[in-house]
């Protein structure tokens, strides 16, 4: 009996940790973006701000919108994964399409970015594959938020290919601008509570089209290739 109280204690505080962890992680990640999107609208309703440091200001407000857009809906996608809410629907994807429409939404978010430019390299051929779409972009969208987030500074690019086992290998690259190499050797932590998400949401996404994701990264960039499953063709 004594065991079994030890055991259900135990269990209990670490499913208090966890859930502290959580909040504390949710509480944070929510909490500084809005913090920057309240201090630059200030800034913005004072009136004494130049034309070029509106535009900055505006820029930043933006960017920490679509920041907490990005972390609820990756919230969204892993309680609909675990609750069985998302249902494959198998159809024909042009991977080549769905990479320009995500590089084109994503485009006209960072647009008045100085600090980051995103290339789709290979968009001169066309591949679908058999899979579910709405998985296919959302996994696709969120590692280019994670490349983006690891470089903070640089290139983002994309290409794929279809290998030996017919199957498309998606390579999205960071490149860090060659002035942060030195700067940025150790993840900040706050960087690290994101990742956790949006990389939770990758991988759990990935399982229901059995796919998969790998990465590696040092100073200078992050390469992540993603592995979609499937009958293809080229046209």
């Amino acid at each position: 009996m004594l065991y079994r109280q030890r055991y259900q204690l135990n269990n209990k505080e670490k499913e208090q940790d966890a859930e502290e962890r959580f909040l504390a992680l949710v509480s944070h990640r929510v909490r500084t973006p809005l913090n920057s999107v309240i201090g630059f609208s200030k800034l913005l309703m004072s009136g004494d701000v130049s034309a070029e440091r509106t535009q900055e200001f505006a820029e930043r407000i933006m960017d920490s919108g679509y920041q907490i857009l990005q972390y609820f809906q990756n919230m969204i996608d892993l309680s609909e994964v675990e609750s069985g809410c998302i249902h494959v629907k198998p159809a024909k994807v042009n991977i080549n399409r769905l990479l320009a429409d995500v590089t084109e939404a994503y485009k006209g978010r960072i647009e008045q970015d100085q600090y980051i430019d995103l290339y789709l390299m290979n968009n001169n051929q066309a591949t679908t594959v058999y899979s579910d779409e709405y998985v296919v972009e959302r996994v696709i969208s969120n590692v280019i938020e994670l490349a983006r987030s690891y470089i903070n500074e640089g290139l983002v690019t994309i290409e794929y290919e279809t290998n030996k086992d017919n199957r498309i290998a998606i390579e999205i690259r960071g490149i860090r601008s060659n002035e942060l190499e030195e700067k940025n050797e150790q993840r900040d932590a706050d960087q690290n509570d994101y990742d956790y998400f949006s990389w939770k949401a990758v991988n759990k996404l990935l399982d229901l089209i059995q796919g998969r994701v790998t990465h590696r990264s040092d100073s200078h960039e992050v390469v992540y290739t993603i592995v979609i499953p499937g009958e293809c063709q080229a046209w």
